[in-house]
């Protein structure tokens, strides 16, 4: 059975309260070789990205690949055209960590996602 080449990973985190840091640590799919875009977003509105930031580095594969306090808006594509944002980093079961914080109000608990794209190479 060949490999697929491409999946989408998509990490969740209830966020029910302002200020609380919520810690992010998910093993990424042993199918797949590299990471190669990010994206992220809060409720469907789009609104809870304002005021999420990382409040520890996220780390693919133990890579810092945004920095402490990165505002996660910039990681959500403005215009329905926009692509991911690009990365290159190893998979194949490595992790991804970040600690996240929403410094707004939460009126209400959203999620926040986080999704990947994992990919093979061609053979």
């Amino acid at each position: 059975m060949a490999k697929r080449k491409k999946r989408y990973q998509i990490i969740k985190q209830l966020i029910s309260e302002k200020d609380y840091e919520y810690n992010i640590s998910v093993e990424l799919d042993k199918q797949y070789e590299r990471v190669t875009r990010i994206y992220a977003y809060g409720n469907p509105n789009y609104t809870q990205n304002n005021n999420l930031v990382f409040s520890s580095p996220l780390k693919i594969n133990n890579t810092d690949h945004f920095p402490e306090d990165f505002d996660s808006a910039l990681l959500f594509p403005m215009d329905h055209n926009d692509d991911f944002t690009k990365i290159d980093e190893e998979a194949a079961g490595s992790r991804l960590e970040v600690t996240v914080q929403d410094k707004g109000t939460v009126a209400s608990p959203y999620y926040f996602s986080i999704v990947l794209v994992l990919e093979n190479k061609d053979d």
